[in-house]
C-alpha cells in the first residue's frame, strides 16, 4: 500500500517532466518502426503503412501511464514494381495521447522525408543501395492539466485549477542513413521549446536522440539485428537503450529491449497476412528493488502493436512468403 502511495505522489511531482522530455512515455516500440524516433526513417518501405499502438504501464497503480499512437507513412510517386526509386519522397500524419498521473499530452504531426541514393554496393540488387533521408514533422501539441483527478487535504483549495491546458506549435528534425546491413541516424524533438503556460511557466525542452544498429544474416532464414538508441536533454542524464531483434523471414520477430535503470521490454511478432502484422510486448521494472512485493505492487506493462499494409507491391512477390498462413 505504502508503495502505490509513493507512486501517486511521484506522478503528480515529475509526470509533467516525462512529458516535456518524451512523446513515447519510454517505451522500446521504435523497434517496430524506427520512424517512431527519427522522423527521416518516414516511408521505408514500398507499402502505405499503417502502425499502432497501446501501452498500459502499471497496472496496479491508479494514474499510471497510458499510451496510444498512430502512424500512416507511405513513398510517393512509386512506379509499379517492389523497388523502391533511387530517389523518392515520402509523407505521412502521425498522432498519439498520452496520459501519466495528472497530465496528459495529445498531438498531431504532418510528416515529410526526402530519401536519395549514395551508393550501390552490388549493382544487380536494390536492397544493397546506401540510402540518406531527411525528415521533418510539424504540428501541434496540447498539455492538459485535470487536477479533478487528484485528492486534496483541503477540497475547498483553489491554487489548483481544473481542467488546465496549453496548445502549442511543435517540430521535429532528423537524418538516416541505411542499407540492407546497417541503419542509424540523429533527430531533433520539440526543437521551437515552446512555452507551455499551465501554472508556473514551464518550456518543452529539447532532447536528441542517436540511433544505430546492424543487420546480421545467420543464414538464409534468420536475421540479428542489434542496435542502440541514446536520448539526451539539457537537464536529465543520457538514457541510452540497448536492443537485440531476432527475425525468421520477416514473418516472425522476437525482441528484446534494455532501458538503462529504467526497464526491459520484450516483443513478440508475426505477419498474419500479407497486410497485417501483430505483436505483444511485457515489460519487467527495473528501477526498484527486485522483490516480489514491489513488482505485485505496480501490476504490469502491457503492450499491443497493430501494422497495416495496404497497396503492398512485395506482397505478389514469388520469391519468398508474405504470411504465416
Amino acid at each position: 500500500m505504502i508503495i502505490r502511495l509513493l507512486f501517486l505522489l511521484f506522478f503528480g511531482l515529475v509526470s509533467f517532466d516525462s512529458l516535456k522530455a518524451q512523446t513515447s512515455l519510454y517505451s522500446g516500440n521504435y523497434l517496430w518502426n524506427w520512424a517512431n524516433v527519427n522522423p527521416a526513417a518516414l516511408g521505408s518501405s514500398t507499402a502505405l503503412d499503417i502502425k499502432m499502438n497501446y501501452r498500459q504501464q502499471w497496472s496496479a497503480i491508479k494514474g499510471s501511464p497510458n499510451s496510444f499512437s498512430f502512424l500512416a507513412q507511405s513513398p510517393l510517386a512509386q512506379k509499379n514494381n517492389e523497388i523502391l526509386a533511387p530517389t523518392y519522397h515520402a509523407t505521412g500524419l502521425e498522432a498519439y495521447h498520452n496520459e501519466a498521473g495528472l497530465w496528459s499530452e495529445t498531438a498531431i504531426y504532418a510528416r515529410y522525408a526526402y530519401h536519395l541514393t549514395l551508393s550501390q554496393r552490388d549493382e544487380w540488387d536494390a536492397n544493397t543501395r546506401l540510402r540518406m533521408s531527411f525528415g521533418a514533422s510539424f504540428g501541434l501539441k496540447t498539455i492538459g492539466f485535470d487536477a479533478s483527478r487528484a485528492t486534496l487535504f483541503n477540497p475547498n483549495d483553489n491554487t489548483i485549477q481544473n481542467n488546465q491546458q496549453s496548445t502549442i506549435p511543435d517540430a521535429n528534425i532528423g537524418i538516416w542513413l541505411r542499407n540492407d546491413r546497417f541503419f542509424g541516424g540523429f533527430g531533433v524533438y520539440q526543437l521551437f521549446e515552446n512555452n507551455v503556460n499551465i501554472g508556473q511557466a514551464n518550456n518543452l525542452e529539447r532532447y536528441y536522440n542517436v540511433a544505430a544498429g546492424g543487420n546480421i544474416n545467420l543464414n538464409e532464414n534468420f536475421v540479428l539485428s542489434p542496435s542502440v538508441l541514446i536520448n539526451v536533454n539539457k537537464t536529465t542524464d543520457i538514457n541510452w537503450d540497448l536492443n537485440t531483434q531476432l527475425s525468421y523471414n520477416e514473418l516472425i520477430w522476437t525482441a528484446i529491449n534494455y532501458r538503462h535503470q529504467r526497464a526491459i521490454q520484450t516483443f513478440v511478432g508475426t505477419r498474419i497476412t500479407s497486410w497485417l502484422d501483430i505483436a505483444y510486448a511485457y515489460e519487467f521494472s527495473t528501477f526498484i528493488k527486485s522483490n516480489d512485493n514491489n513488482f505485485n505492487s505496480l501490476g504490469t506493462t502491457n503492450e499491443i502493436l497493430i501494422g497495416i499494409r495496404l497497396f503492398n507491391k512485395n506482397s505478389d512477390s514469388k520469391q519468398k512468403r508474405n504470411s504465416i498462413f
